[in-house]
């Protein structure tokens, strides 16, 4: 019975095994650069982006014809909103390519991939686009949709 009870319990003396040692010492994890992938990948999505914007700024002016049916004095338009829109929207748009740009050449030149950068930006201005021709929506008294 003590015979059993030793090979449950540790002695004082014994040493518990959970696992064998390392025979190399563990070496701190260095970050690899990003492929050539990652580098297409982004250039191609800022690239995209970059033609977006201008094009998206167009639809926002085409979308600005939306007030054209304000002449009717039952419809509440708003056009100082639509003002707003047209001013802000580039400097908007600008402000997202300009911040996403140096966001994805920071992210790779710290060995990171640049990618997710470059699809936050091309989301950003997606967003930016969505809520543009929303407040225009709105704005027009609903004659945009």
């Amino acid at each position: 019975m003590g015979e059993q009870r030793n090979h449950q319990w540790l002695g004082p003396d014994e040493d518990a095994y959970l696992r064998p040692a390392r025979a190399q010492p563990r070496t701190p994890y260095v970050p690899t650069k990003p492929g050539a992938i990652d580098l297409v990948v982004t250039a191609v999505t800022l690239a995209v982006t970059y033609v977006a914007a201008p094009l998206a700024w167009f639809w926002v002016v085409l979308s600005q014809m939306a007030f054209v049916g304000c002449t009717d004095t039952a419809r509440n338009c708003n056009d100082d909103a639509s003002s707003v829109v047209l001013i802000a929207y580039p400097l908007v748009s600008g402000v997202i390519a300009v911040v996403g740009t140096c966001w994805a050449v920071a992210r790779r030149r710290r060995w990171q991939p640049g990618s997710f950068a470059a699809l936050g930006t091309l989301a950003g201005l997606l967003a930016a686009f969505v809520v543009a021709e929303f407040v225009t929506d709105v704005a027009s008294g609903g004659y945009l949709f």
